[in-house]
């Protein structure tokens, strides 16, 4: 398995290459950006070193995933490095939102801020409780509530009243009501 990196942009100095980006620019409409490593690889030259058979992910310097394909030639890593890894040990559920990253052998899933992942369960609950509480709340307001709904409308309300009330630094999750 192939990593290179940090590319960062470059201005070559080969005529050929810098004709064919003059070429391009003036066909395309399109800047062509050329990057290279520390050790002078060229972006470009070094795509045909990596397998057709692996995907290959963008990562940072904090190691966060901020890309992949299975195409390198789809990948710009302006300031970043390149790995390929296995298809077989690529996580079906990875995005490119933060949450991955690269140990310099595999992707692993990065552990989450203690504090905004309980930010983030508290707004998800909230989200439901509310989605719960709409067509209720529509029942009631219109004066077509069964008894039933009104108790349960009652029951979702308080749950996200005790909801907006949890502490994310010690939360302690109230019971959500039976539907």
């Amino acid at each position: 398995m192939m990593i290179a990196g940090k590319f960062t942009k470059y201005t070559p100095t080969n005529e050929k290459l810098l004709e064919d980006a003059k070429f391009i620019k003036n066909n395309t409409g399109m800047d062509v950006v050329f990057l290279q490593t520390e050790q002078g690889d060229d972006w470009y030259e070094i795509q045909s070193m990596f397998s057709p058979d692996t995907i290959k992910i963008v990562y940072d310097e904090n190691k966060v995933i901020t890309s992949y394909s299975r195409d390198v030639s789809s990948l710009n890593p302006i300031d970043s490095f390149i790995a390929e890894v296995s298809e077989d040990d690529f996580p079906e559920d990875i995005d490119i939102l933060g949450g991955w990253g690269f140990d310099g052998e595999k992707v692993v899933k990065i552990n989450p801020d203690p504090l905004e992942e309980n930010n983030r369960i508290k707004n998800q609950l909230i989200s439901e409780a509310t989605a719960v509480i709409a067509p209720l709340q529509d029942a009631a307001d219109l004066s077509i509530a069964t008894t039933e709904e009104t108790e349960s409308l009652y029951e979702w309300k308080k749950y996200r009243v005790l909801l907006s009330r949890v502490d994310p630094k010690k939360p302690n999750w109230p019971p959500k009501p039976t539907q």
